[in-house]
């Protein structure tokens, strides 16, 4: 956007808009930052469409003066928020990423529950917000209190949840009051696989059509998806904690019935049981490829649904856990063809901005 010979400022600002507001991915925004940020200084006819692609996805990260940052944050959206003219930068506003936990603050005090009453304010200050992503420290178990409850149960316009906590009860609690949910990711913060007792009682009230945990244990699947099995249609299922064998049982035990589930992507482990255990009704299966014997594994799998299954895709596997595949992924590929199934290769930053998580 720099040459000379080119009259940038001749280009309409709905190009500009879909220039940088079609990709979405977490690199590509900070990429771009800049070159928004000189849009929006320099052409007057380009700032207000910069302005409101770069408050689309609002990351708050852990840094010194994290709680200073976040209260100047709400300021700006509520000043915005009740302005004819900047009130477009508060509509902008399409994600909202933010850390809860242990900040310290300048006079060396320790910031707990004043940042769950800062998210309240925050997601109340974007109308038109789509996706929460919350990271709770470990630590002390944050809650919102009744008051920030009233305040966000207002935000019908949110229809994504992701929150990273080993234990906290914030997930039922917004659970409770955004029945209007339809994409939940509920991961650890410390990487570590989630246990039943993280999530408490889960209501049934939401109907969530894709659900994200980072467990591979039956009873923890279950207990996670049990309330939304009549609406749940993607599982997507992670652990990078290899443990050298394969699952020593399936992933769904059978405890609980997913009659809508189409899609499955897991991002672990697997054997042939735990592919057979996956319902009837799957139609699309993601996998990681962490050996190249996995590839027989589910060529097999498919013959044996050939009648159901219509795509996969292969994952790309953590950089540490990347080894040779050649003749047998050949082979599958070259099955899938013969047999009309689609086949689709996604990178580990592709898998993580669609899952949501960051």
């Amino acid at each position: 956007m720099t040459a000379p010979s080119c009259r940038w400022a001749t280009l309409a600002p709905e190009l500009l808009f879909l220039v940088f507001g079609s990709d979405t991915s977490v690199a590509s925004r900070r990429v771009h930052r800049q070159t928004l940020l000189s849009c929006a200084l320099v052409c007057r006819s380009w700032s207000g469409v910069a302005q409101s692609v770069l408050f689309q996805h609002i990351e708050l990260e852990s840094c010194a003066g994290y709680q200073h940052r976040l209260t100047r944050l709400i300021s700006t959206l509520s000043y915005a928020v009740q302005s004819r003219d900047k009130r477009h930068l508060a509509l902008a506003v399409r994600s909202l990423s933010v850390d809860i936990g242990a900040h310290w603050s300048p006079t060396a005090t320790l910031c707990t529950h004043a940042d769950a009453s800062s998210v309240a304010l925050a997601v109340h200050c974007c109308p038109q917000l789509r996706h929460l992503r919350l990271t709770v420290r470990e630590g002390v178990r944050h809650a919102f209190t009744d008051t920030n409850l009233a305040l966000l149960r207002k935000s019908r316009s949110v229809t994504k949840l992701s929150i990273r906590a080993d234990s906290s009860p914030m997930l039922p609690q917004l659970l409770h009051i955004w029945p209007q949910l339809t994409f939940l990711d509920s991961r650890t913060s410390s990487g570590f696989p989630c246990s039943i007792s993280a999530f408490g009682d889960l209501p049934a009230s939401c109907a969530i059509r894709e659900l994200h945990a980072s467990s591979t244990a039956p009873d923890v699947i279950a207990r996670l998806a049990a309330p939304f099995a009549c609406s749940l249609r993607a599982l997507t299922l992670v652990s990078h904690q290899r443990t050298g064998a394969p699952p020593t049982r399936p992933l769904l035990d059978g405890s609980v019935v997913l009659p809508a589930l189409t899609s499955a992507t897991l991002d672990c482990e697997f054997d042939a049981d735990t592919l057979e255990s996956l319902p009837c009704t799957v139609e699309h299966v993601g996998l990681v490829f962490w050996d190249h014997a996995l590839f027989r594994v589910l060529r097999s799998f498919i013959a044996r649904r050939i009648d159901t299954i219509k795509a996969i895709s292969l994952l790309e596997p953590p950089k540490s856990c990347m080894s040779a595949r050649g003749a047998d992924e050949h082979g599958l590929l070259d099955f899938c063809a013969r047999s009309g199934i689609a086949v689709r290769y996604r990178s580990r930053e592709e898998l993580v901005t669609a899952g949501g998580v960051w």
